[in-house]
């Protein structure tokens, strides 16, 4: 028998992301793979060029299962520099992970759900 708290949060992490999800195309190096994720920001403390400390928001956050994240089998580690392009219409926005204190993802407590910060790079 399952946890009920981890079934429960399979079955709502399920209910999310087929409701609000969009496809992406992540890249690592010349790797890539599609991605169902979800959209958010957050923002973070940072210290300007003149040591200040300042909040910034990411431009994108992109939020999904951390186990469908697969390329050439193995399960993908974001690293600064991968993109993910988001198609939105007929525009395509590409996105630079970019890490956000020292990190560039996040995974929640069930290690199930990622959170990969991003900073926008382009938009064609």
């Amino acid at each position: 028998m399952g946890n009920i708290f981890e079934d429960g949060a399979n079955a709502l992490l399920d209910d999310f992301a087929e409701s609000a999800s969009v496809r992406v195309k992540y890249t690592q190096g010349t790797a890539v793979c599609q991605w169902s994720a979800t959209l958010g920001r957050h923002e973070y403390q940072t210290e300007d060029e003149m040591g200040i400390m300042v909040t910034r928001w990411t431009d994108l956050d992109f939020h999904g299962r951390a186990s469908d994240l697969i390329i050439g089998g193995d399960p993908v580690i974001p690293a600064p520099g991968d993109t993910i392009e988001l198609f939105r219409g007929r525009d395509t926005e590409t996105y630079e992970v970019l890490p956000v204190d020292r990190q560039c993802y996040k995974l929640d407590p069930t290690q199930q759900k990622i959170t990969i910060f991003t900073k926008r790079i382009n938009k064609a």
